[in-house]
């Protein structure tokens, strides 16, 4: 009982819902106590911090965020982490590749070995119990990524729009071409006459489906599937939409995928 009460006091506070949906899977939830700080339906990519997020890094052992271009606003909070806190970034302060990597299985492995890691360092004697979960996590994202690919293998060449790039490697793994993206870079508006580009390619390109996504404004893609005649799919790369706290990272990857892939019939 005292390991128990010892563990359950272990804080780990990360910027994003995905991140704590694979701790989920990596340590048991009587170990720890993990916090997000962005809130659903704000955007992770301009976050401001409160000033209750700097308490949560006071009290927390283990601070984690994605780096990159993804939360770089993060990147001044770890300075309030107690002096055992550890930070852990998984991509360098610069990096140009995207970095929504727990929508891929490539990433998603590099995500749980980064995080089992780190859990180590703080669990050092429980070390052989979080390998093993992160191998059994891994096999069962490898599963669910195989049926999805078995799944797609009769759109297997056709061509989609995205609102922006978080999901291009997913949909590249199951062997969709990505024809345009509309947002390439962040925060950029799109003129009539991109607008009116992407409506001529998806014609030409014979693009079945545009990619919205859960949060984002979906006047865009709305009007380009009307004006090209192709189906409109949301997405949600950070939440289950049916459950947006709470929910496993399993539950979540198997909604988006059913997404894809009832987008692309």
């Amino acid at each position: 009982m005292w390991w128990i009460a010892l563990v359950a006091a272990t804080q780990i506070t990360v910027t994003i819902e995905p991140l704590r949906m694979i701790l989920q899977e990596l340590v048991p939830e009587a170990w720890v106590e993990v916090h997000v700080l962005v809130p659903p339906g704000l955007n992770p990519h301009v976050y401001s911090p409160r000033p209750s997020d700097v308490a949560l890094l006071e009290r927390s052992r283990l601070f984690v965020r994605i780096g990159g271009r993804l939360d770089p606003w993060a990147k001044k909070l770890a300075q309030f982490l107690p002096p055992e806190g550890a930070e852990l970034t998984i991509l360098p302060e610069g990096d140009t590749a995207d970095p929504h990597l727990w929508l891929d299985p490539e990433g998603a492995q590099v995500l749980a070995d980064s995080l089992t890691r780190a859990l180590v360092r703080l669990f050092p004697d429980r070390a052989e119990t979080l390998q093993a979960a992160r191998d059994r996590f891994l096999k069962a994202v490898d599963s669910l990524w195989a049926w999805a690919s078995e799944q797609a293998a009769s759109a297997r060449g056709k061509s989609v729009i995205l609102t922006h790039r978080a999901w291009a490697r997913a949909v590249r793994h199951l062997g969709l071409k990505v024809a345009a993206v509309i947002f390439p870079t962040p925060g950029v508006q799109l003129s009539p006459r991109e607008m009116a580009r992407l409506i001529r390619l998806a014609r030409e390109e014979r693009v079945v489906a545009v990619f919205a996504e859960r949060g984002l404004n979906d006047q865009v893609p709305k009007t380009l599937a009307a004006e090209a005649g192709i189906r409109l799919v949301y997405l949600d790369p950070l939440r289950h939409p049916e459950k947006p706290e709470g929910a496993s990272y399993l539950a979540f990857l198997r909604w988006n995928l059913r997404q894809i892939l009832e987008g692309v019939r």
